[in-house]
Parts: C-alpha cells; structure tokens; sequence
C-alpha cells in the first residue's frame, strides 16, 4: 500500500492541475458561445430575407432561391437554440422565435405568390405602353391609367389607390371602336384590377414581413448569454486562482520536500560516516591489548557524546557487563559518584516497553568543584542478558536536550552492542588470563610444595635422628654441667626445626581442605582473644565490622591462621606496642584486577584488612613478601605470607598490600562472600585426579580441554554403554563423574554403576526449565545439577564428599 501511495497521488495532483487548466482557460461553456452565434446566425438571416423580399418587390431580383435559401437559414439557426435551451424561460424565448420564423415564412410565400402575378401584369403593362397598335387610336386614359398604375406601384397610400381607382373607372367607361379594341381594353382592364388589389396587398406583407422581428425575444436571449458569459468568466478566474494557489502550495510542498530530502541526506550522511566510525570503533575495541581496552572505550564514548551532542556519555555494567566508564574523563576537575545514578537510568530504561528512557533526571555536575547534581536532559538505554546482568549506555546534557532523534536509536543501540560485547570480551580475555596466571601460580606453588615437602621428610628423618642422640646424651649419667647446657641447647635448635618442617610441610600439604560456611566477624572475634593472650597487654586489636553477611567458604582453622599470620607480622612490624586495625568489609569487582598476591576476577568479595603502624616495605621488599621462604627478619622462616596467599587463592580470593616504608602497612585479604567462588575462578586446582566424561561428540573435546585446564584428568565417552562398562571393569580408576546430558536415565544408570563416586550433571537447558532432572539430582546421594560453567570448587567438592575419595583440591 505504501509503495502504491505515491504514484496514485501524483497522478490525482496531474489530474486535478489539468481540470484547473483546462477550466481556467476556457471562460465560458461551448453551448453559450454556439447560442450566440446561432442567434447571430438568425438575425444575419433574417436581414438577408427582408433584403432579397425588398429586392424581389422593387423587381431587382427575379429569381426567389435566395429567398428560399434565407428561409431555410433562419431555421438552420434556429435549430441549435432549440437544442441548448437550457431553463424554461429559454425554451419559450426560442419558441418565439420559431414562430416568428414561420410567419416570416408565411408572408414570404405569400410575397412570392403576389410578386409572380405582379410582375407579370407590370410585365403587361410595360408592353402595352411600348406598343401604340393595340388600340384604334391613342387612348389618353389608357395613358394616365398607365401612369396612376405606375404611381401605384411606387406608392400604395389610400390617395394613390383613389387615383388608381377612378383612372380605372374612367378607363372602362371610354367606347371600344372595334372588337380588337374592345378586346385589348378588357385585357388592360383586368391587368390594371389585379395590381390594384395586389400592390397594396404586397406592401402590406411586406410591412406585415419587415415588422415581424422579435427583437424583445433576442434582446432577453442576449441578455441571458451575457450573464451566462459572466458567470463563466468567474468561475473561470476562480479555476485561475485555484491553479495559483495549487502551484503556490504544490512548489511549497516540493520545496518543503526538498529540504526534507536535503536534511534527510544530511542524516543518511551523517548516519553513514557514524556507522564507519563505529565499525573502526568496534574494530579497534576488538584488536585492542588488554592495556589499551579502557582507553578504546573512552574515546568510543567521546565519539558517541560528540554524535549525541552530549555533555557527558557513560558506560555502566554489572555482572557479565561489569564495567564503569565514563567521558570526560577525568570529568573537568571533579570526580563525583556517577555510579548510582547511571545504576538508577538502568532501572528506568528496563521498565520501558523499548528499553530507553528519555527525559530530565539528576546528574552530577562536573565542573569545577561544586558536584553537586543537576537536572540534565537524559537519553539512556540498557541490555539486559539471560541472566538479568544488564549494561546501560547515556548521554546526559545540562543545557538544551541530547540529539538522540528516533532515527538514531537502532544505530545507538548498535553502539551498546559493540561496547557491551567488547566488555565481556575483555572480561573473557582478562578471566583467561587470570586463569592462566593462577595455574601458572598453581604449577609453580605445587612443584615448590613438592620440592620442599621431600626435603622436609629426608630432613625430618636427620632431626629424629639429632633427636634420638639427644636424648643418649641426656640420659648419660655425671655429664659435665656444661656438656648437659649444650645438649639442651642442641634440642631446643631441634624443636626449633621440627616447627620449621611443619610449616614446610602444611604450605606443601596435598590433603583435602574442610569446606564450610564460616562466618569470619565471629572467627575474628576468636582469633583476637588468642591474640591478645599471646602478645599481652603491650599491644592491643580494634575490631571494625558492620551488620553485613561475612561469610565465607573454607577451611576455619587455616582462615584463622590467616588472621593470627597477618596481626602477628604487624606486632612484629611495630616492635611489639601500638594497636593493630582489624576490618571487615564488602566490596563488588566489577572486572578483573591486579593485587599483591595475583588476578583477583570479578563478583562479591568480603574484605580483611589488617593495619599497623609499623616500619612499612620498600616497594623490592613487597614484590617478593609472597614468595615461599622471603624473609627480612633472622628469626622468620618466609612461610607465613606465602601460606596466606595461597591459602587465599585456594579459596578464589587474593591479597593485596599497601604499604609505606616509616609509615606501617595495610594487609587486605579478598574472599569470595556467601561462599560463592567469582565468576571464571577456579577456586583450587585438581592435583590430577581422574574424571569420568559423559558427552556429545560436538562438547566433549571442549569439555575435556575445560576440565583438563581445571587440573584434572578426563576420561571421555560419547556412548553411556562403554562409560558404564568402563565403571564397572575399573571402579578404582575413577575419582569423580561428570555427565552432559539431559536425560535422567543416563543419570540414574551412571548412579547406579558407581554409587560411591561424586556425579555432576551438566545441563544444556536452565534450571526452571529441566525440573525433573534438578528433583533427581538433589534426590541422588553426591549429586549435583549445573546450568553453567563447571568449576573446580563443584570438583572438589563432590570429590571430597565420596567415601571413596582418594585426592583433593
């Protein structure tokens, strides 16, 4: 219908613009100017007939077709007028006429009839006054009766007729002399009688004929043609007017259509160069190092801003969109919380139908140091993924609105697009390499653990040795005073060793750690009450925790060695007096970041910070405070610190340290809150146990690769017959299961094959949707349904829960 629409609408606007035309230049109708000329006709016919009649009786002309020619031409006109009569005082006007035409016709038959005889009587009389021989002797009133006849004939008054009539009288009395004579008289006489009696009778037609012209009839036919002309003459300059008026608006239109082309190939214009610019955006988002993503993302947001015409444009995300970017930045001098706000635009844009909102709200100012918020003219529109994490991108300006039209919607949200796709990019890209790191670390942690854990039992050995001739020695009696002092120096060196082997031999322990919810402001509490015990009253702990869950997961007794690691080193650090800050807090990493100890990946962290106000690091002394055995005091052993940080990674957390030499230090452990590992963390690495897969052809080989990358060893199969056949010919070999399946058969007969294994099922499909499959595994003993990614905490866990379970993480 759209595509028809305007062909159809110019052809009406042709149409009608033709009908003005042809209007406007004809000022009247063609039946008003055929009633003119045949009324002009009719009375150019009339005159020609009163013309040829007159002719006829002065006996100029002999022959009547004239005449009739003329007759016949008054009817021709006539017959047009009868046609067009178009009112009823028309039609009885044109019948007037037609009847004077008629009678115009009667008499002029009647004058045709009257001038035959006329002129042949004339004709008589003409001969008889040429020839003398007619009569016997001249006639005098044959003379003058010839004479009065003639007088007759060019006047038919009452007195010419009296003349006429006695010269006759007068004539008929005189003797004939002989018969001829007699003869020739009666002739003459008859002659002489008709004329009397048709001359006066012709000129009566005759007047009766020129008298016969309804002039009233043509006058009133005229009259109604005239205003007939005038009113097409009107209405002919309306139609000129109305063409005008047409043109004017038609060229208004057309060139309102021409500026609305122009804008419109401005906008294409501009719309073409954006979109270039934002594929050279995407793009260079897309080829960016890890170094040079943020400043990708701010010069797409000035881009963006400068497109919008906007005072500021920002990018804010939470969950997989994590992110915080906005341009200006640094915003002209001030620094305000923009987060809120976007965080609040993010709400308002998702309860729109379309998903932008549009309108004023509450900004922070940017210039100079007033930050308090402004009303500003706000566009804002959000992506929201299937797992509710959504990403929102405006524009706010302060004075005038963002030039943001309906048109450049779809274009801006192609922006959102390339931006929130460029965020999980560099999420993905920062969560591989912080996985990487931390296997590297892992790698490197378990070859040191190992390494030392050997040289720990060989040197274990030597001790129990030293030890046992220790004791030969003590049990010597009458043992010089000075030899029992050096043998008890030599076990108390012992002693000092065997808890430098334990150490060596817990940060290089490969045995399962207790996994529980623990809740670290009351471990903290605990922890305090034996450190207080242990340093007396020459150092003292403040606490600070709010009302916030600080739960964790993980092992209580080596989360509270954390604790007493970190408050012992920082009495240490300040000699043994001053106060010591213990504090508990929640932060959210929304992307990856660098600490002390390594990667610490996105989500929702509980914070231990521990404060003194020792004597600080120099920067060499904090790069290496994490490595095993780096010590800068003679009595330490380099454990405490590498045991915490790898402690702390084990539980997918980090630790970062601030510090200044002079000026004390500032320990801050991350832990994953509520127990929940970050998203991509792999929480422990396996020590290579050996995993059952269950998979499709077209996951199993990344399956493999995934849980191979989790530090454990996977054993593939496509069919559920060879896996349980596999199950049952080597139970021993397997130390966990792992199953891609949809099916709860397939559950139900791995289960069924090795009840003691630990069984996680991957699911394709989300949870809510696959309800009987999540009832049976929660009704499964060490079984678990996942939707998402398989992590090495899921491992572990159902590893160490097994009767059977033989490694841990």
């Amino acid at each position: 219908m759209k595509r028809t629409f305007p062909p159809v609408l110019a052809l009406f606007v042709i149409l009608v613009l033709t009908a003005l035309l042809r209007n406007g230049m004809q000022p009247g109708p063609g039946e008003v100017d055929t009633m003119q000329r045949a009324l002009d006709r009719f009375e150019n016919a009339q005159h020609m007939l009163r013309r040829d009649v007159i002719s006829v009786r002065a006996g100029l002309l002999r022959s009547y077709d004239p005449i009739v020619e003329d007759v016949d031409a008054l009817y021709a006109a006539l017959a047009p007028l009868d046609r067009m009569a178009q009112t009823p005082a028309n039609k009885a006007l044109i019948e007037d006429l037609q009847a004077s035409a008629r009678r115009q016709e009667a008499l002029t038959e009647a004058l045709k009839s009257d001038s035959a005889l006329l002129q042949n009587s004339l004709a008589y009389f003409s001969t008889l006054s040429a020839s003398d021989d007619l009569f016997d002797q001249a006639n005098v009133e044959a003379g003058r009766l010839t004479g009065a006849m003639l007088r007759l004939t060019l006047n038919t008054s009452s007195d010419t007729q009296a003349l006429v009539d006695r010269r006759i009288a007068d004539f008929a009395a005189g003797p004939g002399r002989s018969g001829r004579d007699r003869e020739a008289r009666a002739v003459l006489l008859s002659h002489a009688r008709l004329l009397r009696q048709l001359l006066p009778e012709t000129d009566a037609r005759l007047t009766a004929l020129l008298a016969e012209d309804d002039v009233a009839a043509r006058a009133q036919l005229r009259a109604w043609i005239s205003h007939e002309r005038v009113r097409a003459e009107t209405r002919a300059q309306r139609y000129r007017n109305a063409l005008y008026a047409t043109a004017v608006l038609l060229t208004v239109v057309l060139a309102g259509l021409g500026v609305r082309l122009a804008v419109h190939m401005a906008n294409l214009k501009r719309r073409g160069a954006f979109e270039r610019g934002l594929a050279e955006m995407s793009a260079e988002i897309v080829a960016a190092r890890p170094e040079e993503v943020k400043a990708r993302f701010d010069s797409g947001l000035a881009r963006l801003a400068l497109h919008a015409q906007a005072d500021a444009a920002f990018l804010f995300g939470e969950g997989d969109y994590g992110c915080a970017r906005i341009w200006p930045r640094p915003y002209q001098g001030a620094d305000p919380d923009w987060a809120p706000a976007a965080r609040a635009l993010a709400g308002l844009a998702q309860r729109r139908a379309d998903g932008v909102f549009r309108g004023a709200a509450t900004w922070p100012w940017p210039e100079g140091q007033d930050a308090a918020p402004r009303r500003a003219n706000i566009v804002a529109m959000v992506l929201v993924n299937e797992h509710g994490d959504h990403c929102v991108l405006g524009f706010a300006r302060f004075e005038g609105r963002v030039q943001i039209r309906d048109a450049d919607l779809g274009v801006m949200r192609l922006a959102l697009d390339v931006l929130a796709g460029g965020v999980r990019r560099s999420r993905m890209e920062q969560q591989r390499s912080a996985l990487e790191v931390r296997l590297q670390q892992a790698g490197r942690t378990e070859a040191i653990g190992t390494f030392a854990g050997g040289i720990a039992h060989n040197f274990n050995n030597i001790l129990s040795a030293i030890a046992g001739y220790v004791e030969m020695a003590s049990a010597i009696p009458k043992t010089p005073r000075a030899v029992t002092r050096y043998v008890e120096q030599i076990g108390v060196a012992v002693g000092r060793a065997r808890r430098l082997v334990d150490l060596i031999l817990l940060y290089g322990a490969r045995s399962s750690p207790v996994r529980q919810r623990v809740d670290l402001r009351a471990l903290l509490g605990e922890s305090v009450s034996l450190l207080s015990a242990a340093h007396g009253q020459t150092a003292t702990f403040a606490i600070e925790a709010g009302e916030e869950d600080y739960r964790v997961l993980g092992d209580p007794s080596r989360l509270q060695q954390i604790i007493l690691n970190l408050a012992s080193n920082a009495v240490q650090a300040m000699g043994g007096n001053g106060q010591v800050a213990l504090t508990l807090g929640r932060r959210v990493n929304r992307a990856p970041v660098e600490k002390t100890s390594g990667v610490l990946l996105a989500g929702d962290y509980v914070v231990l910070s521990v404060v003194d106000h020792g004597v600080g690091m120099s920067a060499a002394t904090r790069s290496r405070i994490f490595e095993p055995f780096f010590t800068t005091r003679p009595e330490g052993n380099g454990l405490g610190l590498a045991t915490t940080a790898e402690t702390a990674r084990e539980l997918g957390g980090a630790v970062n340290v601030r510090s200044v030499l002079g000026s004390g230090s500032t320990f801050e452990v991350w832990l994953p809150a509520g127990g929940q590992a970050p998203v991509g963390a792999v929480s422990a690495p396996g020590r290579g146990e050996t995993v059952l897969l269950l998979s499709d052809s077209e996951s199993l080989c990344q399956d493999e690769e995934r849980i191979a990358a989790l530090g454990y060893e996977p054993v593939g199969f496509v069919e559920i017959e060879r896996a349980i056949a596999a199950l049952r010919a080597w139970p021993q070999r397997f130390d966990a299961m792992v199953a891609r399946t949809n099916r709860a058969e397939c559950a139900i007969a791995l289960r069924q094959a090795a009840p003691a294994l630990g069984l996680i099922l991957l699911s394709d499909t989300r949870l809510r949707a696959n309800a009987p499959l999540r009832t049976l595994a929660a009704s499964l003993p060490n079984s678990r349904l996942l939707s998402g990614s398989l992590t090495a905490t899921d491992l572990a866990e159902v590893i160490a829960q097994a009767p059977t379970a033989t490694g841990g993480v």
